[in-house]
């Protein structure tokens, strides 16, 4: 009984995104943290070059603006452009997937250049990541998988812009099947989790490349 029951603990222990947690976001939401991008995106902006995975974490920390009428925390990258062209951008928002609580952010980009203009975002789609590995120790854990095609029309340089869409917190983003193995008391033990429910959070930890002519 007792191996059965340190196995139970990984998956009822409730558990929250490491960068803060529903209420703080939307305390920090009713006192009118977000500013517009064009006052602080310049400041608070990362260095990064084209087809670099670049992984992030959104936190209670970082700054906010209005997304599409919600407040979003978000990060920001500078990146040179080299030419005009159809550009592809990719977000994989991750799962925290330890505990009770799953959740991953419902990722959204915008592209500003540096008179701060926000570029069209073109055809995109949001679906299933495939996952690496299993549930407990994965290389790639369970993620939504964004794609997304932006026209950018000079080489010069500009500003990706990573945040959450934040209209459906705590609602159902994804629901997974996952395979997962741990070990206890020296035995190794195998299973299967079915409709596994990840649920929408102001913060959570991703990864997102952009890159030239590549193809949804």
């Amino acid at each position: 009984m007792k191996k059965v029951a340190l196995i139970c603990v990984l998956f009822v222990m409730g558990c929250s995104s490491g960068g803060g947690g529903i209420q703080e976001y939307r305390e920090a939401a009713s006192k009118g943290r977000s500013q517009s991008l064009s006052n602080s995106v310049v400041q608070g902006a990362s260095s990064a070059a084209l087809t670099q995975d670049l992984k992030g974490e959104i936190t209670i920390a970082d700054p906010m603006f209005l997304n599409l009428g919600y407040a979003s925390n978000y990060d920001v990258y500078r990146i040179k452009i080299p030419a005009s062209g159809t550009y592809h951008v990719n977000v994989k928002a991750l799962c925290d997937c330890l505990g009770f609580n799953k959740t991953l952010i419902f990722p959204s980009i915008k592209l500003l250049d540096v008179n701060m203009k926000e570029l069209k975002i073109g055809e995109g789609k949001i679906q299933e990541g495939k996952q690496s590995g299993n549930l407990l120790k994965a290389n790639l854990p369970a993620h939504l998988d964004a794609d997304w095609k932006i026209d950018v029309g000079a080489p010069g340089e500009y500003y990706l812009v990573v945040a959450p869409y934040n209209k459906n917190l705590e609602k159902l983003a994804l629901a997974i099947n996952s395979n997962f193995t741990t070990s206890t008391g020296g035995y190794n033990v195998y299973g299967t989790v079915t409709n596994i429910p990840l649920v929408a959070h102001p913060y959570g930890k991703y990864i997102v490349r952009i890159e030239k002519n590549s193809l949804l």
